[in-house]
């Protein structure tokens, strides 16, 4: 099953069952989605990527699994 990607616009929140005590120490959420970017990871490979604008001002690339859109 293909994950839906996010647009560029949302709010969105890091979710991660692994690294979640890391992202809500470090990240400043929500986070505005700036722009849906292929990364290469070496041989050849690529995957999608987030990029993201936090609320501290911070921008960095995130990878599509651990993020999510924020839902009131």
């Amino acid at each position: 099953m293909k994950k839906e990607l996010l647009k560029v616009g949302e709010l969105v929140e890091p979710h991660s069952k692994v690294f979640q005590e890391f992202y809500d120490y470090y990240y400043h959420s929500p986070g505005i989605l700036l722009k849906v970017e292929k990364m290469y990871t070496g041989s050849g490979h690529y995957r999608k990527s987030y990029k993201i604008r936090w609320n501290d001002g911070r921008i960095t690339n995130e990878h599509i699994d651990f993020i999510r859109k924020v839902t009131v």
